[in-house]
């Protein structure tokens, strides 16, 4: 049986279909063709405020621990919006249910989450529930941020990530942070899902990382081969 904890930070974007048992929040909802509800969380405070993507180390650690990877973007230049760390911080749920007051580079990451993608997601949920014995949820996840001292003000990198994870448990199990959640990443989308920000020209992908280790590396080879000086995690400069 599957809950979530007040603290919706974790999830920047997900879904889940309640098989077993009520889920509470005050996000939206939508309605599947067999009348089961799937419910919309969005939010990065218990309140649903919203919150800077900046420092997101906790939120990418732990989705990194199921498996999530991580796809590290540069934007360009010529927008000077990219410039503003803003352009990219993490709506309040009522922003999100209204589709007003979303900054604009946001909206990438939201693409994301389509139709196709929660059609597959819910169809999963779905087909579980009518399984015996199948305790799963399928949830989408859409993930941005930096992470430490990562200056994205100067450097325009951040890290972005797109994903159905699988939630398994025997028992009550209190979403994100109960050991009781068996969480496992099930298909990574994120290649598929920004690879169009690459063929605009608006961001270049300088490297996949699975862990916050490979993060240092990855950027100190992307500055080497575009003859930049990053900002690491550290906080020190690329060489």
């Amino acid at each position: 049986m599957l809950h979530f904890l007040p603290l919706i930070a974790l999830l920047l974007a997900s879904t889940v279909l309640s098989k077993n048992a009520s889920m509470k929040s005050s996000a939206s909802s939508k309605q599947g063709s067999d009348d089961q509800p799937d419910y919309l969380f969005y939010g990065a405070t218990s309140t649903g405020g919203g919150r800077s993507m900046e420092r997101m180390d906790a939120t990418i650690s732990q989705a990194m621990g199921w498996g999530q990877k991580f796809t590290i973007l540069q934007f360009s230049k010529d927008p000077q919006a990219f410039s503003d760390p803003n352009t990219f911080s993490i709506p309040s749920l009522s922003q999100y249910e209204a589709r007003q007051g979303i900054p604009a580079g946001t909206n990438f990451f939201l693409g994301c989450y389509d139709t196709d993608l929660f059609n597959k997601q819910h169809q999963l949920n779905v087909d579980c529930s009518k399984k015996p014995g199948c305790t799963s949820s399928y949830m989408v996840t859409i993930l941005w941020g930096t992470l430490g001292n990562m200056d994205f003000k100067k450097d325009r990198t951040l890290l972005a990530s797109c994903g159905i994870v699988k939630v398994d448990s025997d028992g009550v199990c209190n979403f994100p942070n109960d050991p009781a959640c068996k969480v496992s990443l099930f298909q990574d989308l994120s290649s598929q899902r920004f690879s169009g920000l690459s063929s605009s020209g608006e961001a270049v992908q300088a490297g996949v990382v699975s862990s916050t280790g490979q993060v240092a590396s990855a950027l100190q080879a992307f500055a080497a081969k575009t003859k930049q000086r990053i900002t690491l995690p550290s906080g020190s400069q690329t060489s």
